[in-house]
Formats: C-alpha cells, structure tokens, sequence
C-alpha cells in the first residue's frame, strides 16, 4: 500500500506536555478555532499540546491564525480523506503527551475538562477510557453514552413508542447519566485515554470512515479487562453536525453502514434483525412524512430505505 503524504508545520516547542488534544479537520478550521480558545481558557494548571489532523487543506488565512495559538504544537494535512480514524491515528503517532484527548471540532470547554479527567484516572485505576458530560447546542444536558447495539435498540429504533415503557438506558443512541460511573460506551466526540493503552490496543479501527469507532474503541478496551468510565464532573459542549450537515443523506447512509459493519463484526446474530428492523422503519418513515408534504425527510428517509433494501450486503 503506498503510504501516506503528510504535509506536517511545526508552531510551538512544548515541553513535555501530559496530554495532547487531538481535533480531525474537514473544513471547519473556523470551529476549531473557537473550540481551541475555549480549552485555553479553561485549561489551567496543566500542560497539554494541541494537535490537527486535517481531511482536507488549510488555507492560508487559517495558517496565519493559527500561528497565534501558544499551545498548537503541528498541523498534519494529510493527502486524501481516509476518515475519521485514520486521521486520528496519525495525530496519536505525533502525540508527546502521556494522555490523547480526542476531540471533535465543534467543541467548548465549559470547566477544566482536562484537569479533572486527568485527576479521575488517578482516582479509578482500572479505567482504560474516560468521557466527559456532553451539553447539546443549548446548553442543556445531552446523552453522555451511547447504547450498546442489542435486540432491544434495534427494536426501539423501528417503533420509537417503545419508549415510553423502558429507560433511555435502553433506547437506541445515547442517554443521560447524572453522576461518575462505569459504562458500555462513551460519547465518540470526546475520548480520553493513556497513550500507551491506546497503541497496546492497535489504535482506531480504520475500517470504520466515520461512526461506530467509539464502539469498537470502548470494547476493545474492555476485552483488556480495563473499564470505560462516564466522568459527569468535567464538562464538554458538542455543537454537533457542523461537519456532515452538507453531505447529510450519504453521511447518515455512512452512519449506518457502520452499524452493519460493527454488528457483522461483533454481533453477527443481530444482522438479519438490523436489515428488518432498517427497512420498516425507514418505510413507515417515509409514507408519514409524505403525508405530511415533508420532501426533505421523505428524501432523507427515502434514500436509507433504498440502501437497506438494495445495497445492504
């Protein structure tokens, strides 16, 4: 396999920082940006490193603003656009840290996230991987932890009445949690683990472009007899869909086509059940918002419908 062509610029010289935070570019430096100074702000007493991987270029304006960022240690500009976990194992080669806080774009800090993450690893020495407390665009309290993929979630997502008879624990997607605790799953737009631990246990899967990394993150650390572990203290905003919301159909399509690829891998009993379960539910999707004169979902749903029907393989 020809190997990759990076284009690497070096900012700033920082000794010995304790964790590098990595971001994954795709034209939206104007978020990191804003997401970069929120950490600086917040992140005091701790030395960390600042690190971009970037899926598509950087143009020169954002070179130039990017300069006067003090803890911003390189920029990685890789060739093509191998996904999301391709990119962030090329920022964890590049890592000096002892810890990699892997963050997305379209992040704020709201407290030192850094410094309390860092102190709970210490306070519970089986934890292989931690994940903050999530606010959504508003400010409020936003699903922390994603659902293990089971029976009941795929069930859930058919006929979403289900929920008013069980636990958002058992929902498919995410839910709250209202203290510190062991779990399945952390959020993917914030992981933090030892840099050591994540090399022993060969990175991101690449196999997945985008989606469903966490899930195999968080069960390979498992497998490890190490846990994964919801920090509610420490406290991150996730704007979310700032980079897929232009390509939203073949990014969701991506979404699920992950799913499958995480079920063929690790839950192969659930297969024909995700394809059923897929087909109903985006067919009853798209005839209610065709009723409703609702073109945009009836596109949406329309074109998942007809990869489950004809492309899931």
């Amino acid at each position: 396999m020809k190997p990759e062509s990076v284009t690497i610029e070096s900012y700033n010289t920082l000794p010995d920082p304790k964790v590098s935070v990595v971001t994954v570019n795709y034209y939206c430096l104007d978020e990191i940006l804003k997401s970069y100074k929120s950490i600086e702000k917040h992140s005091t007493n701790i030395n960390f490193e600042y690190i971009i991987v970037s899926n598509s270029p950087i143009e020169f304006k954002h070179k130039a603003r990017l300069r006067n960022c003090s803890r911003l240690s390189q920029t990685i500009e890789l060739e093509s656009n191998k996904g999301f976990s391709f990119a962030n194992n090329i920022g964890a080669k590049h890592a000096d840290g002892e810890y990699i806080f892997f963050l997305n774009p379209d992040t704020r800090f709201y407290n030192n996230a850094l410094q309390i993450l860092l102190h709970t690893f210490k306070q519970y020495p089986r934890a292989g991987i931690l994940g903050p407390q999530t606010l959504d665009r508003e400010g409020n309290k936003a699903g922390s932890i994603k659902n293990h993929i089971s029976y009941l979630t795929l069930f859930h997502e058919a006929l979403p009445l289900l929920k008013w008879f069980t636990s958002e624990q058992f929902w498919d997607g995410h839910y709250r949690k209202y203290q510190t605790g062991y779990v399945d799953i952390v959020n993917g737009s914030a992981l933090f683990i030892p840099k050591n631990l994540f090399f022993e246990i060969g990175g991101m899967n690449e196999s997945f472009f985008l989606y469903w990394e966490e899930n195999d993150l968080c069960l390979k650390i498992r497998e490890q007899n190490y846990k994964v572990l919801y920090v509610n203290e420490a406290i991150v905003q996730h704007h979310g869909k700032i980079t897929t919301k232009k390509n939203f159909i073949p990014l969701e399509i991506e979404r699920h086509r992950s799913r499958k690829k995480f079920i063929n891998q690790y839950r192969q009993e659930l297969s024909v059940l995700n394809r059923l379960t897929g087909i109903f539910s985006f067919f009853w999707r798209t005839l209610f918002s065709l009723a409703l004169f609702r073109i945009s979902k009836v596109k949406q749903f329309g074109a998942l419908l007809t990869w489950y029907l004809f492309h899931y393989k």
